[in-house]
């Protein structure tokens, strides 16, 4: 490029900072100043103006023409003195260095000349027809070309029966297909992408994530898996609307829209079970507060030799369904009560007028649980429509799977789609309502893994008391009249565990919660061989017994005659020699006057 549009930056040449401000944009360039006394432009800058920024008084975007450019060319300006040039004259005394801000500017000029407080510069007024190289740069905007978006907030999941698309299978067949991968390169290479690129698109919606497009969280599915999606997203047969909220919530291609519609109307499970449009609604509740403050309950069936029992949470739209042997009002009370065990008792619940609902045992177990029943009028269902209507959802969705094996995984799928789909009265899914939060589905697999998150155990940074091997110790003593005997750490044999090796040579296994530490100097310590009684039977086979012969053949002769008392009395004597320490004093007793006249074996 030649030197008389671009220069190079020079620290030993003089910068010179003009800006500009148009009802539409801010403008600046950034120059040298030459021997010569021609000025060259190091770099030129612009930026539109927001909708806000527009309804700006004049004086503020200029003021906002010069933050903006300071901001931007930092790297340049900052430590050097440099000049700058506005068309605006009470900007020179506002931002002047030399003259202190005025007490009563606007708030917004007071942060712009704290601001440039950081800079060292000094500010000339130049006239508009003098200074059109940065006036040019902030006259020319540059239009957005937008598409049409059909914008629903919605960032639900589908769940797919067959094996979803994984992140790797995208890219290899995103390589293949030559209108995507342009773009993928594009923004590898950081190259600005046109609309026309984009599908007549804001290219800036795109971008990469681990080598896959993404256009808003949504993946760009190349040409040849979109009929897979298709498919994996037309599973359950659920009508144009629901397919795409669920398309719009993962993927994205050209034209996905009218493939969605064509796929639907041209679908023959479709089209042979499609029900009339839905009347005008009659009856109009009070909308509920929260979830299960009113539940519409009803039965379906017979359906392939099976009765439904429905339940509809009004505020969530969260269904129920649950196979029953018929209708009795023995097995609705105890599907209810499975219900209620799980999300709680509803305020209000809605039924028709069917004989079980109408019992008195079912009537009785309303009142005991403090539930108001309310009745639909006779022979208009339409009342309880929350119920009717998923009646005929249930009905249609099992006809058009057409599965013939097994019966109870094809209603759990039906269900758990349902669930996620957000659904047309609320715009959200009834999962999103009930529990607060997105439940995963196999489409999320097709997403790559942006964060990878640390496992670690709860107690992970807690400080837990150690011993040093050959340290001296306090062992808790189970057994005998001492509760603890002193000897030396030998082993560690767990987190917790450690070996201890006693002053007479026996070894013990104790958990942290029974060792001391005592110190080096405490002196060796006596004590009798009664380690029977060292811990509860449970702990008798973490006991180590010292390898001495004759010891061991006392041991076990003594285990094998006294095992069932020997937690209460010891087999050998307690010697009264405890070497350091004392044993615990006596009084004396005397025999009572009373037995005087008689022989008493004293002991």
């Amino acid at each position: 490029m030649s030197d008389k549009c671009l220069t190079f930056y020079n620290p030993n040449l003089p910068l010179i900072l003009a800006t500009d401000a148009s009802p539409t944009g801010v403008g600046a360039v950034l120059s040298h100043k030459f021997p010569d006394g021609t000025e060259r432009p190091i770099m030129w800058i612009s930026q539109s103006l927001n909708s806000t920024q527009r309804k700006y008084a004049q004086i503020d975007k200029e003021a906002y023409a010069i933050v903006f450019a300071v901001k931007k060319l930092h790297k340049y300006l900052y430590g050097n003195k440099f000049t700058l040039i506005t068309d605006h004259r009470p900007l020179t005394q506002i931002f002047s260095l030399k003259n202190s801000l005025p007490t009563y500017s606007a708030l917004r000029m007071q942060h712009y000349a704290i601001f440039l407080r950081a800079y060292n510069y000094d500010i000339v007024y130049k006239r508009s027809e003098n200074n059109s190289n940065a006036d040019g740069l902030s006259r020319l905007p540059i239009p957005i070309e937008k598409g049409n978006v059909d914008v629903i907030d919605i960032f639900y999941a589908d769940t797919l029966q067959t094996l979803p698309i994984s992140a790797d299978l995208l890219r290899s067949e995103i390589r293949k297909d030559q209108e995507i991968y342009k773009v993928v390169e594009a923004l590898h290479a950081g190259k600005q992408l046109r609309a026309k690129d984009t599908w007549n698109i804001d290219p800036r919606e795109f971008s990469l994530e681990q080598d896959v497009l993404v256009r808003n969280q949504r993946i760009v599915i190349p040409k040849t898996l979109r009929n897979k999606v298709l498919q994996e997203l037309h599973v359950g047969h659920f009508g144009i609307v629901r397919m795409k909220a669920l398309a719009r919530g993962h993927c994205w291609w050209p034209n996905i829209n009218s493939e969605i519609e064509h796929l639907v109307r041209n679908c023959t499970n479709c089209l042979v079970n499609q029900h009339r449009p839905p009347g005008v609604e009659k009856h109009i509740w009070e909308p509920p507060a929260g979830p299960f403050e009113r539940v519409h309950i009803d039965y379906a069936g017979p359906f392939r030799d099976r009765y439904f029992l429905i339940l509809v949470d009004a505020y969530t739209k969260w269904p129920e369904v649950h196979i029953t042997r018929g209708m009795t009002c023995k097995e609705t009370i105890t599907v209810c009560k499975r219900i209620f065990s799980t999300f709680g008792i509803p305020n209000i619940l809605v039924s028709d007028n069917y004989s079980t609902f109408k019992s008195d045992d079912f009537s009785d177990f309303t009142k005991k649980l403090g539930i108001i029943h309310k009745f639909t009028a006779p022979y208009f269902p339409s009342t309880n429509g929350q119920a009717e209507r998923y009646v005929q959802t249930i009905k249609e969705s099992l006809k058009k799977m057409n599965n013939h094996g097994d019966f109870e995984n094809d209603l759990q799928d039906i269900l758990l789609q349902y669930r996620i789909t957000p659904h047309t009265v609320t715009g959200v899914s009834p999962a999103q309502l009930m529990f607060k939060r997105d439940i995963r589905s196999k489409l999320d697999l097709m997403k790559p893994c942006l964060r990878k998150v640390k496992e670690s155990s709860f107690n992970e940074n807690k400080k837990i008391r150690e011993f040093k091997l050959n340290q001296r110790v306090e062992a808790r003593n189970y057994g005998g009249n001492e509760l603890w005997l002193f000897g030396r750490v030998t082993e560690r044999t767990g987190r917790l565990h450690y070996k201890i090796t006693l002053d007479d040579g026996r070894i013990w296994l104790r958990h942290a919660n029974q060792i001391r530490s005592i110190g080096d100097d405490v002196p060796t310590s006596t004590s009798n061989n009664d380690d029977d009684y060292n811990v509860p039977l449970r702990e008798q086979i973490n006991v180590y017994q010292p390898a001495i012969e004759h010891e061991a053949e006392s041991r076990s002769t003594s285990l094998s005659s006294n095992a069932s008392s020997r937690v209460n009395t010891p087999t050998d004597p307690v010697p009264a020699d405890r070497g350091s320490r004392s044993a615990r004093p006596r009084r004396q007793t005397t025999l009572p006057t009373r037995f005087k006249d008689f022989v008493m074996n004293q002991t």
